[in-house]
């Protein structure tokens, strides 16, 4: 039995192609791989975008584990979507086990001690807007009932924790 999750999907189309990076979270085995691998590449699918414009990729898989390389994968992103003329649709599960790999481009005797951990930083550009991953925050999802989570604008919002 699939359980279609019609609010989720309408998420996913209504914010499509706003420039952002979506990110699906939520406790161990809810569905979330399901609802971007099926159900939403389904709808997809069905509106009538091509097959080739996926990229499909589950790090916890013995065939991806060299995508772990942040390097790797992003070498692997580009050549699968070389062609500037289409929209693609790319799916990464579990990316939280990636590693940080040292930037090379930049010579660690110019950097202050201070901001040494920059250079582990991976800088993303996806449709002009520029992000950075700069680590994990939590080890799995099973640990977000610790924080607060809020609407953001277009996004969410994950509030840390007091001590109390």
């Amino acid at each position: 039995m699939i359980v279609y999750r019609e609010q989720y999907i309408r998420e996913l189309i209504n914010k499509r192609w706003n420039g952002k990076v979506k990110i699906v979270t939520g406790i161990r085995r809810c569905g979330k791989s399901f609802l971007l691998f099926t159900l939403y590449k389904d709808y997809l699918l069905n509106e009538g975008v091509a097959k080739d414009c996926f990229v499909e990729l589950a790090l916890d898989k013995k065939a991806h584990v060299k995508y772990r390389n942040p390097n790797e994968l992003y070498d692997f992103v580009l050549r699968k979507t070389k062609d500037d003329e289409k929209h693609y649709y790319v799916f990464i599960d579990e990316i939280q086990l990636s590693y940080k790999v040292k930037n090379e481009d930049v010579d660690e005797r110019l950097v202050p001690e201070e901001d040494r951990e920059m250079l582990y930083t991976t800088f993303y550009d996806i449709d002009g807007y520029i992000d950075y991953y700069y680590g994990a925050l939590l080890t799995n999802t099973s640990q977000l009932y610790l924080f607060g989570l809020e609407k953001y604008y277009d996004g969410l919002l994950l509030r840390i924790p007091s001590a109390d």
